[in-house]
């Protein structure tokens, strides 16, 4: 009776051991589980719950001396409980240390990784930081110990970084096409306005070859006792003559060929001579006067150019008297209509003398004609003076004018300077 009552006394006993013990397993269970939410919660609002780790591994390890316990951490060193299973010895490296992963940092808290495990066997118990580090590095893939890995970005913000990347490349590509678009625009408005540049210097050497070609007077049939300087006599009252080529004979020295180039400063001034000298004989012979026909492919420029030159009110006046000025000129002229410019060109050679001709321009296109009609061939101050309209405009006759004085040579000193230079010099010598 006493033995079996003893053996109840003591099943009762181990059954409340069993049950106490389930309740405090199961206690702590739901503990580490609520303790491990809340771990989870601090970690994602970036809370380091390492100090607090720390300062109790601290504690632990000030007690490892007083119970007189080998330090655990060593290798081979034996553990009083691990698991719930007295006496296991676990190695470095073993199921003690917590799971690694490469890349991981490895933080030892004070008193050497076996500090808390040695203060949990002091106190009879599984020390629940090891056990929560170990299931927490197994379960939530984190460190141990409380280590928080470097801040990363996370996923999303990634995926955001990556976005704003992209995006700064698409931007760029289209910056960089944008420029290149600008640039390849400004070379075609650069070679356009070359091009255009181009053409108008080809138009404008064209007008000018036109208006030196309608400058020109062809005279044939010329009796051979005339020379250069009745030639120029001849066709001088018509405008300034520049020059006059008369042809030569090479098997005869001596005597020309009988035609001669004349060329005029005006080109109104070779109208004028073609219509006064038509049929005109000297010596026995006829002249032949009319425009060159060597260059035919002047045609077109020649016709727009007298075609524009047609559409001024200007009158052009040859053989006018030395001694008769602008003002006497336009006294005359402005009896046809009123006048709004009146020019007689300078003579270099003769500084305060005309060189014989001049315009003058109307208001009106009536005007002119009236005054080349009526005016042609009369005598002022005792010369006949010789009226026709202009075939060339103003605009372009003084274009061509500043295009020769900006082409025009630079005089050569005369002799007396180059002697007088050369003297100087010698003398400084």
């Amino acid at each position: 009776m006493a033995d079996s009552a003893g053996n109840d006394a003591t099943a009762a006993a181990a059954s409340t051991t069993e049950a106490s013990a389930a309740a405090s397993a199961a206690e702590a269970t739901a503990a580490g589980e609520s303790d491990r939410k809340r771990r989870r919660r601090e970690r994602k609002s970036g809370f380091d719950a390492a100090p607090a780790m720390t300062a109790t591994a601290t504690a632990s390890a000030a007690a490892v001396p007083a119970a007189g316990m080998p330090p655990i951490g060593a290798v081979g060193a034996p553990l009083p409980m691990m698991g719930g299973v007295p006496g296991m010895s676990v190695p470095m490296g073993g199921m003690a240390m917590p799971m690694m992963r490469p890349g991981m940092p490895m933080m030892m808290p004070p008193g050497g990784m076996g500090a808390p495990l040695a203060a949990a066997a002091a106190a009879g118990a599984v020390h629940p930081a090891a056990t929560e580090a170990q299931q927490v590095a197994a379960a939530d893939d984190t460190p141990a110990y409380g280590i928080v890995p470097f801040p990363h970005v996370p996923l999303p913000d990634q995926r955001l970084v990556q976005n704003a990347v992209a995006f700064a490349m698409q931007q760029n590509a289209a910056y960089q096409a944008k420029l290149m678009e600008k640039a390849r625009l400004e070379h075609i408005k650069t070679v356009q306005k070359s091009q255009a540049q181009l053409v108008q210097m080809q138009e404008s050497a064209q007008k000018q070859r036109a208006v030196a070609f309608l400058c020109r007077v062809y005279c044939g049939s010329i009796p051979f006792e005339l020379g250069t300087e009745e030639l120029r006599t001849l066709f001088q009252p018509f405008g300034p003559i520049r020059d006059v080529a008369l042809s030569s004979d090479p098997a005869n020295p001596g005597r020309h060929r009988g035609y001669a180039f004349i060329e005029y400063d005006a080109p109104e001034a070779s109208v004028l001579a073609t219509q006064e000298l038509v049929n005109y004989t000297v010596a026995g012979r006829t002249l032949k006067v009319g425009r060159p026909n060597n260059t035919p492919q002047l045609t077109p420029v020649c016709d727009a150019v007298t075609a524009d030159g047609a559409k001024e009110p200007r009158v052009f006046i040859a053989s006018v008297h030395p001694e008769l000025s602008a003002d006497d000129i336009k006294s005359v002229f402005e009896a046809f209509g009123t006048i709004t410019r009146c020019d007689l060109p300078a003579d270099p050679a003769a500084p305060g003398r005309h060189r014989g001709f001049g315009y003058v321009t109307y208001e009106n296109m009536q005007s002119a004609d009236d005054a080349v009609s009526a005016m042609s061939n009369f005598n002022l101050g005792g010369q006949l003076l010789r009226v026709c309209k202009v075939i060339v405009t103003q605009a372009l006759m003084d274009q061509l004018t500043a295009n020769v004085a900006a082409a025009a040579p630079v005089a050569a000193p005369s002799a007396a300077l180059a002697a007088a230079a050369a003297k100087a010099a010698a003398t400084a010598a």
